[in-house]
């Protein structure tokens, strides 16, 4: 069979090994940046579309055919790009990490066990399938397997329909809650990442969709290179935005770069900021200010608000929101003596039980009565 098949690079495969050359540029770049909230869930989104890329040039250019092994090893990836969204969301909104957040991974994982009989077939067997799949006009000898790759008969719709309406949920799911619980710059960049979730599942249910284990349901209206270039465009559109938004990656903003503002003593000064707050809690005074927390750290208003940027990844009203929030449900949730909501919109620094419902609403879902007979009951 490989005599007769000649691998080739044509316009489709360029554009594609182009995106896998701008994934790599945008990893280093993820990786050798100091630490910042979100930095892992993008760097793993950015590993699934490298693996897919990789897998989708292998296969349209046919070089697959000398790597045989690699063939569908990206399939269970297409069911993690929803998960590390989500997980990028929790942490640019800080919201906590909760231990289920393996959960949304399960899928993947579900799928890669169910297909782990594929990937010990001979390389073989694994040639046959995919000239068989995407080089149909290549003549070969038909090949069996050695033991049963897809027993239930699941796998057609699992990795085209399930994948599609598994990324289309995901789209969907995380731009309510964006809409809810982000603002500004920081809630346009995650509804992109939204937008393009949903997009992406409806992209591959409309160009490789209606197929179900050889079965067609409806006629695919999409031409079938829109899914294997998808990955790409979503390469080139983030490295964009990264280059005309420099604080998309955690990158430190502009006024900054030639601040005296040192790692070392930034960190000691976040450190004694978080004891400032959870020991003395002056974010409780309704009129507490950038100048009065840069008096309390010894620093100017400008070094202290370079260190809530840029080591907290926040502006300081969102910190004050933060913290005014954790206390909020700290006491809604464990204090039983609150008589009325106004006492404790004022003794959390709100200027009126309207402004705190408005907040807590915005952040919860939920009114405060709500949360607490949740937590009370």
């Amino acid at each position: 069979m490989m005599e007769t098949f000649q691998a080739e690079l044509d316009w489709l495969s360029t554009l594609i090994l182009c995106g896998i050359l701008q994934c790599l540029g945008l990893l280093f770049v993820l990786w050798t940046k100091p630490k910042w909230a979100g930095q892992q869930a993008l760097i793993g989104l950015f590993l699934a579309l490298l693996l897919l890329q990789t897998e989708t040039f292998l296969i349209q250019t046919g070089y697959l055919i000398y790597t045989p092994h690699l063939l569908n090893v990206s399939a269970p990836a297409l069911l993690t790009l929803g998960p590390f969204v989500w997980w990028y969301f929790l942490s640019s909104t800080r919201q906590k990490e909760s231990s289920s957040l393996w959960f949304h991974f399960l899928p993947a994982l579900l799928y890669f066990g169910y297909s782990f009989f594929f990937f010990l077939q001979p390389a073989q067997y694994k040639i046959y399938a995919l000239l068989a799949q995407f080089h149909a006009h290549v003549p070969m000898e038909r090949v069996f397997p050695i033991w049963q790759t897809d027993p239930w008969g699941v796998q057609g719709w699992i990795i085209v329909e399930g994948a599609s309406l598994h990324l289309l949920s995901y789209g969907v799911f995380t731009w309510i809650l964006i809409g809810k619980r982000a603002s500004g710059k920081q809630q346009l960049r995650l509804l992109f990442l939204s937008c393009i979730l949903a997009f992406a599942g409806l992209i591959m249910l409309l160009s490789e969709g209606g197929v179900i284990n050889g079965v067609n349901i409806y006629s695919t209206l999409l031409p079938d290179y829109f899914p294997k270039l998808f990955g790409s465009v979503l390469v080139y559109t983030l490295s964009i935005l990264m280059l005309k938004n420099g604080d998309y990656f955690g990158k430190p903003k502009a006024r900054y770069r030639k601040s005296g503002l040192q790692a070392s003593l930034r960190q000691r000064k976040i450190e004694q900021l978080q004891l400032l707050f959870e020991q003395e809690k002056p974010f409780l005074q309704r009129s507490y200010s950038l100048a009065q927390l840069a008096d309390h750290l010894r620093l100017s208003p400008h070094l202290t608000s370079q260190l809530i940027n840029e080591g907290l990844q926040m502006k300081f009203f969102e910190l004050i929101h933060d913290y005014r929030m954790k206390e909020a449900k700290t006491q809604l949730a464990h204090n039983a003596d609150i008589p009325k909501m106004e006492y404790l919109a004022y003794n959390l620094g709100y200027g009126s039980k309207s402004a705190f419902y408005s907040a807590f609403k915005k952040e919860t879902g939920l009114t405060p009565l709500q949360y607490r007979h949740k937590y009370i009951s």
